[in-house]
């Protein structure tokens, strides 16, 4: 969690005029990162611990949404295709799981 939070902050830091100046754009690719790596990160452990798909792909998915994401139409914009682009992932490789609890 530290580090996640030091990385967004570094990343924040050092794109600090390009933030100021188009606060969307890297508004939407500091989303894209976050997603797609807490989906990855979880999905993984998910597989390491072999825990069963109907139950992998809930809690990778609950753990790459974020509520106050939500609340703006700019971050619905990005985040809806984001998770079902991430759905499509998780389908694809549902054979890598077991299937049963």
């Amino acid at each position: 969690m530290v580090g996640l939070l030091a990385t967004i902050v570094l990343l924040s830091g050092f794109q600090a005029q390009t933030i100021v100046r188009q606060p969307g754009f890297m508004a939407a690719i500091l989303l894209l990162v976050q997603s797609y790596g807490t989906f990855a990160l979880a999905y993984a452990w998910a597989w390491v611990w072999w825990v069963p798909f109907a139950a992998a792909v809930p809690t990778a998915l609950m753990g790459t949404s974020n509520f106050f994401e939500l609340a703006s139409g700019a971050a619905l914009a990005t985040v809806v295709p984001v998770m079902l682009s991430l759905v499509g992932l998780a389908n694809r490789t549902c054979q890598f799981f077991p299937s049963t609890v």
